[in-house]
Order: C-alpha cells, then structure tokens, then sequence
C-alpha cells in the first residue's frame, strides 16, 4: 500500500542516511552555466585567499585548484550573456586576483555534464531580484519573475530536499 511503502522509504533514509538534492535548471530560470579557466604566469594566490575571494561572489558555484594547462577553473552562472564579459572582467580588477599575472578565459558550460548544486548566495543574493511584487503596472508576475512563495520553496529545498511543504510554509 502506498502507507507502508511511506514508511519503508522513511526507515531507509533513517538507516542508510539518504539525503535528496535539489537539481535546477539553471536555464529555465534564464542563466547560463559558464565555466573559467584561469592560468597564473608567475605567482599564484594561496587557497586561503581564492576560498575569501569565490565565497564573496553568489554567482561563483564552485572553484577548484587544478595542475597542467589551467591553476583554477571557476563554475559561474551569469542571466545575460552581454553582462558575461563585464562579470569575468569585475573578478579579474575589482578583487585581489588583480594582484596575479594571468591568462583567463571562459566558455558556456553545456548541460550535458548534468547539474551542479546551487549555493545558497544564489538564491539569496541573486535569484531573490527576480522576486515579484505587486505593483499598479504589475499586476501579475512576469514569466521570468517568481512568487515570494515560490523562491521560498527553492531555497529551502536547495538546503534539504526532503524538507515537506508543510514544514515550508511553518518556516515562511
């Protein structure tokens, strides 16, 4: 019966630990994965000091340190791909990356490798502009606006997937 399958599942995810996470996608929402590829000529900064800078920028899912061809590869998403260029370009002069002689570049990161987890940043910081509110001009949302609601369930969902809308709602 559907009841006791409830249960059986419940009595997995407690015994084995089993988590769910949330998968978006990023290109319903209007963004665009990219990926940046960044070879340091001389110098390179510390771990220490690439985790301060990436943890600052909500578009920056993921960085990791690599050896051969590239010294970083940086997992970004950006909405307009006009604003792309302007975005790589903050990174490179307004943080201490300016400090480091540099070869960058960066490509459109094909869905075809599946997904990659969204931080909460991303929901916090950049997905919440596109949060709706009722105007005289704006009656309903757009296509591309979402319901308080709706941001609300994704970010909860992002943090445990399990989460119930019951419990959602108790906590918005």
């Amino acid at each position: 019966s559907e009841q006791s399958t409830y249960y059986r599942l419940k009595k997995l995810e407690e015994q084995l630990g089993i988590r769910y996470i949330l998968e978006v996608n990023i290109l319903k929402l209007g963004y665009t994965p990219y990926i940046l590829f960044i070879k340091f000529e001389k110098d390179s900064p510390s771990s220490d000091e690439l985790r301060a800078i990436f943890s600052k920028e909500a578009r920056v899912q993921f960085a990791a340190i690599t050896k051969g061809e590239n010294d970083l590869m940086v997992y970004f998403i950006e909405e307009d791909p006009i604003n792309t260029f302007d975005y790589v370009w903050a990174l490179l002069t307004q943080t201490d990356l300016k400090k480091y002689d540099a070869t960058w570049s960066y490509e459109p990161f094909a869905e075809v490798y599946s997904f990659m987890p969204l931080k909460d940043e991303f929901f916090k910081f950049v997905l919440s502009k596109r949060e709706w509110h009722r105007t005289k001009e704006s009656s309903k949302p757009s296509g591309r606006e979402l319901l308080h609601r709706e941001l609300a369930v994704l970010r909860e969902l992002n943090g445990n997937s399990a989460k119930s809308f019951n419990d959602i709602d108790k906590d918005n």
